[in-house]
């Protein structure tokens, strides 16, 4: 079990997952703190996606268990899980004639059921997550004539509306312009603040040492590394999970690591 598991939002113990008659994460224990940015790393076939996938309950699991405030997911009321958590998948595409506002205020479904009017509250929560997303000029357009970056925007503006504490995000930050990118993760950093937590698969590992509080560094199915950013991200590490050298620079006060050459 994780050693951080009293003081985890999220408790992960010996989880073992497999798909296609195929182990993808086998005995994996990890622990996400209330109010953090986690970051889950690890190169192609890791285990990234699966790992997010079990947790909010999509994948079956071989062994172990998932714990969300102390309590299993698996004895948990999908409806109170639904309120709690939200889950953003790697690639999403929208095939809906909706209009993007429409399809914003569906992620509030878990609080006002799917045939109630929205009230105040709702409408607030809705806008405030298209203006986090750079979506607001959207709204009336139909999300299915979108561009693959604005519908994965207005996917997580779905995501958020739903105003989680926890929030399962698949790479996020893929198919965003570097400016949007930017945007997004100072976003998270900001409802950090105010208690969310949020579990973040990245394949850039500048952003994930610039943004993330702690890192879990998958290799084969496993952990290689959790911690604090800065350790997991050592020399050694990255040689084993990515066969990598990478370099650091610091501005502004914080550092940040980026991919230098092969070994």
């Amino acid at each position: 079990m994780s050693s951080d598991a009293d003081t985890s939002l999220l408790t992960i113990d010996h989880l073992t997952v497999a798909r296609g008659g195929r182990t993808v994460l086998h005995d994996l224990d990890a622990g996400v703190r209330p109010g953090e940015l986690y970051g889950v790393i690890g190169a192609n076939g890791s285990g990234k996606s699966t790992l997010v996938q079990a947790v909010a309950g999509l994948l079956p699991r071989e062994a172990g268990d998932i714990r969300y405030r102390g309590r299993s997911i698996r004895a948990a009321h999908r409806r109170a899980l639904a309120r709690e958590i939200a889950y953003l998948p790697q690639n999403p595409v929208c095939h809906w004639p909706l209009t993007v506002e429409r399809l914003v205020t569906l992620g509030r479904i878990p609080h006002v059921g799917p045939w109630a009017r929205p009230g105040e509250d709702d409408i607030q929560a809705v806008r405030e997550a298209m203006a986090a997303v750079d979506v607001e000029h959207l709204a009336s357009r139909q999300v299915n004539r979108l561009s693959g970056g604005e519908q994965r925007r207005v996917l997580l503006a779905r995501a958020l509306a739903g105003e989680p504490r926890l929030l399962l995000a698949d790479e996020p930050t893929s198919g965003l312009d570097p400016y949007h990118q930017l945007q997004l993760l100072e976003f998270l950093v900001r409802r950090i603040v105010h208690g969310v937590s949020v579990i973040l698969v990245l394949h850039n590992l500048t952003l994930a040492s610039r943004f993330c509080d702690r890192l879990l560094l998958l290799r084969d199915g496993g952990a290689l590394a959790e911690g604090d950013s800065a350790e997991v991200l050592a020399p050694d590490n990255l040689a084993r999970a990515y066969g990598v050298e990478a370099r650091r620079f610091s501005s502004d006060g914080q550092t940040a690591v980026v991919p230098w050459k092969r070994l």
